[in-house]
């Protein structure tokens, strides 16, 4: 059921928002900047905007403000497409809230167990 509410609110977001509104844009300039070998220039506005820009163009200007080890984390995915980037990144993070689902279930004590109140 959980897993359902959280795919509603994504699509919901989705839906709602355009893709270009959102923060993952900033994580895949910084990317981009990385990829074209600019590293130098991370926190160049004037850059940022520039790659930014047409990714996010009805979305406000979000700057990369992170630190640099940060954008080594998103230079793989400024090899692909930004819309396919966006869904394995978006991918990426539902498996990872699904671990962290599956060790909460079996990280406490059952609550079916009376001998393991006490």
């Amino acid at each position: 059921m959980a897993a359902l509410t959280c795919l509603f609110f994504i699509l919901h977001h989705v839906v709602t928002h355009p893709v270009g509104t959102l923060d993952f844009a900033n994580f895949y300039t910084a990317g981009t900047i990385l990829r074209k070998g600019l590293s130098h220039q991370l926190y160049n506005l004037s850059l940022q905007l520039k790659i930014e820009r047409p990714l996010s163009p009805a979305g406000p200007f979000l700057p990369f403000y992170h630190p640099p080890f940060e954008a080594l984390l998103f230079a793989p995915f400024a090899y692909l497409p930004f819309s396919l980037a966006f869904l394995i990144w978006d991918a990426l993070n539902l498996a990872v809230l699904g671990i962290i689902f599956y060790l909460l279930l079996h990280a406490g004590p059952s609550l079916d167990d009376d001998s393991s109140l006490i």
